[in-house]
């Protein structure tokens, strides 16, 4: 869903609204006057700002977050299984500030989840369309004071949706009915011959490798992605690399639709 607040609260996929308002959204809940009672400031928590290598890294590296939505995901729709998971894991290792593999075929294992799910599900085609739909019938509920700021940042989807659904209003009710039938409203077009040209966030993952360097070869120096006997797995497979670059460019390009239906 992180996607969706982008679109909606920034206007485009490319911003990360829930960082901006992660601050806010704890002082809202109290959470500063409770750490306040132990003389820990509100700062200290923060991911952006605090000491949490572990958890926050930016792409293209691993952190504890990407680990643990890539994993959920890939299990739950059996892109792996379980003795895999197990596979990965053993290989990850965290030193220095850094997660990196100490098997290449882990971490392609594990690199691949990102591209096939960012590709065909997180910055598809129709889950692109439906972010952007479900954002403009929340705008108009905001301009007609259906709904407010609050409930969108503190409710839940369902109440959220009811309302909308609720609302009477034509228009959003014509945005939810083109949410519901997404695949059907559109078809892929050309980029010089389209309505609208919607682009995603890229989230591939270019893990770090432990690699040994042959002694006649300092990587340090043939590759300017290498840190201390760490490369990138796209320096270290080219195979990998082709398919990264792949997937990362349809997404940047966006996808251009023709609409079919738009009632």
């Amino acid at each position: 869903m992180q996607d969706f607040w982008d679109i909606l609260f920034r206007g485009t996929q490319n911003e990360c609204y829930q960082d901006d308002v992660h601050e806010w959204f704890l002082k809202h809940q109290g959470i500063d006057s409770l750490l306040e009672k132990y003389n820990v400031s509100i700062n200290a928590i923060l991911h952006k700002e605090g000491d949490f290598k572990r958890l926050e890294q930016n792409l293209p590296d691993i952190c504890i977050d990407r680990l643990d939505y890539n994993i959920q995901v890939a299990l739950n729709n059996k892109i792996i299984n379980t003795q895999e998971l197990n596979q990965i894991l053993e290989s990850l290792k965290f030193e220095d500030n850094k997660w990196f593999f100490t098997d290449i075929e882990m971490a392609k294992l594990f690199a691949k989840i990102p591209l096939y799910f960012n590709k065909n599900y997180w910055a598809s085609p129709s889950q692109i369309l439906a972010y952007s739909l479900t954002a403009n019938a929340m705008q108009r509920a905001m301009d007609l004071k259906i709904l407010t700021t609050d409930e969108i940042h503190f409710s839940d989807d369902l109440t959220v949706w009811q309302k909308l659904k609720n609302s009477g209003d034509k228009q959003i009710l014509q945005y939810l009915n083109q949410v519901e039938n997404v695949k059907q409203i559109f078809k892929l077009s050309t980029h010089d011959n389209c309505d609208t040209i919607l682009t995603g966030k890229f989230r591939g993952i270019d893990p770090w490798v432990e690699v040994t360097p042959p002694k006649e070869t300092s990587l340090e120096i043939t590759s300017p992605k290498v840190d201390k006997n760490l490369v990138r797995l796209t320096d270290f497979d080219f195979k990998f690399k082709s398919e990264f670059e792949h997937v990362k460019n349809i997404i940047n390009s966006g996808w251009p639709k023709t609409f079919l239906l738009l009632h």
